[in-house]
């Protein structure tokens, strides 16, 4: 299987440039269109489930990279999950995908406003640092194009609390409606906002199923801050059907899809041919971003434990044809290792064999774990080109129905790795 090199890239797999006043017509076609045949030719390297798929399917096209990887340090694993660059230098094969997949996935930075000030600078109470540090950024970056904008009603696209447009209508003046699913979130947020002296209303309903009845014209703004999946479509959908002039998107959580999968927006991805399922749209949210190294530790000790009780059951289990595990419940978690696998075979009608010890399996599968996450790595690699094309997807839907549109990172990854936004305008 050929991967595309930075020394040898046709000019398909060049990302086109996307900054200035708009993006044009064919800089965000141009750019889904790449991303999704990159996809393609790279498909068996993605398009696995690491922890069920063992050994790896690509690892017989690529034995020396398969080694090379399986040789690998938890250190050197850690420092790679990371950031690609930062571990010990990667095989050609590797390296040459790496840069590939960054070139077609690079956005610009959306260019900060000048700082804002007034109410919008003073801590929310409340509201967490990180998303406080968000929504600051989210801020920044649209400041500009919402002046120029200048709606009267922002429109908060599940909104829950409506924490971030009370800090935009703070410095544009504008009244807001928030809508969420949730209605007592909802009625947090009109109280939240009189008490801030902004004008908020609020709609309970379920984006999904029905535009809500939200004045949705020519004087409102709609913006979203990680609406998850399919309410980053519905919100796209809405402001083509309506007459919404402007709008601002942080997607999130693409793998949040209608039972019957994912369906690309846009006529340019379409028609490119590209499916992902959801394992696909599960790894563009895969990294770690500001985990702390508490969560971190416990993720890895959910997986090891996992990987065990799986070699436990294929050990144990008679019957060929048996589905996997399914789900352990997480308060399992904080079992003894003996204890974790004992009820996950249970779950099933086993036990473990006479013979089995707990210690030594416990070192078997932490030592399987490593290698289950060294072998991620390559899908790793791939990760943000699927981010980016979901969210190019979405941006290339607005051209399409005659919107200007840009996408860039608004933040640093540190204070939220969901760090791209969609701006557009009718």
């Amino acid at each position: 299987m050929a991967t595309p090199t930075p020394g040898d890239r046709s000019p398909s797999h060049r990302a086109p440039a996307l900054g200035g006043a708009a993006a044009p017509y064919d800089a965000i076609a141009s750019q889904a269109r790449t991303l999704a045949e990159l996809l393609i030719a790279t498909r068996p390297l993605w398009d696995q489930r690491p922890f069920r798929e063992r050994p790896a399917p690509w690892e017989a096209d690529m034995p020396e990279v398969a080694v090379w990887l399986r040789q690998l340090d938890v250190v050197s694993i850690d420092a790679l999950e990371g950031d690609p660059c930062g571990g010990p230098p990667l095989p050609m094969t590797l390296a040459d995908l790496r840069d590939a997949a960054a070139a077609a996935s690079h956005v610009p930075v959306w260019p900060a406003a000048a700082a804002i000030t007034g109410t919008t600078s003073a801590p929310m109470r409340g509201v967490k640092g990180r998303k406080q540090a968000q929504i600051a950024a989210f801020q920044r970056a649209v400041a500009a194009p919402l002046d120029r904008a200048a709606p009267r009603r922002l429109v908060d696209w599940c909104g829950g609390k409506g924490h971030l447009t009370r800090a935009l209508a703070a410095r544009c003046g504008c009244s807001v409606c928030v809508v969420d699913r949730e209605g007592a979130l909802v009625t947090a947020a009109v109280v939240l906002g009189a008490a801030a002296g902004v004008s908020v209303t609020g709609h309970a309903a379920d984006v999904t199923t029905a535009t809500p009845p939200v004045a949705l014209d020519a004087d409102a703004a709609l913006v979203a801050l990680h609406a998850c999946g399919q309410l980053t479509d519905a919100a796209v959908r809405a402001a083509i059907d309506r007459e919404v002039p402007w709008l601002a998107l942080v997607p999130c959580c693409h793998h949040r899809v209608p039972s019957g999968g994912w369906r690309p927006l846009s006529n340019v991805v379409r028609q490119t041919g590209l499916q992902l399922n959801v394992n696909a749209l599960r790894l563009s949210i895969a990294d770690e971003g500001p985990a702390t190294p508490r969560a971190r530790a416990r993720r890895r000790q959910e997986m090891c434990w996992r990987i065990g009780a799986d070699l436990l059951f294929a050990t144990c289990n008679e019957d060929p044809t048996a589905p996997p595990l399914g789900v352990i419940p997480r308060a399992t978690y904080g079992l003894s290792y003996e204890a974790f696998c004992t009820l996950a075979l249970a779950g099933r009608g086993l036990v473990p064999p006479r013979h089995w010890r707990p210690d030594a399996h416990l070192r078997e599968a932490t030592d399987a774990t490593r290698v289950v996450r060294a072998l991620s790595l390559v899908r790793g690699l791939l990760r943000r080109s699927v981010e980016t094309l979901c969210v190019l997807d979405r941006g290339q839907a607005l051209v399409e129905a005659g919107w200007r549109v840009n996408v860039g990172t608004f933040c640093d990854p540190a204070i939220t790795p969901r760090n791209l936004l969609l701006i557009a305008s009718r």
